[in-house]
């Protein structure tokens, strides 16, 4: 999977794993397995899910509804080694 698209839900974590829940349960996705995370309208994320995004390397868009705009983004630091060479 290389990405997640959520919207109207709450992403949390649960282990090694972003658990996104709505009015029809709860998902887990292992994080290691996504490249991108689109974060729609009326999602809500909690820092220890942001914890675990940024370690794993996973970029985070927040976008509008069904991807349609695009308001700002983040990608982790470990995205390249200029930091370390510097």
């Amino acid at each position: 999977m290389s990405f997640l698209y959520a919207e109207r839900c709450l992403i949390s974590r649960q282990d090694n794993a972003i658990t996104v829940t709505d009015e029809r349960g709860t998902v887990h996705v292992p994080a290691a397995a996504l490249s991108v995370v689109l974060l729609g309208p009326g999602t809500n994320i909690s820092h220890r899910a942001m914890e675990l995004i940024g370690d794993m390397g996973v970029s985070v868009v927040w976008v509008g509804e069904r991807g349609v705009r695009y308001y700002a983004h983040g990608r982790p630091l470990t995205h390249s080694s200029r930091l370390l060479v510097a």
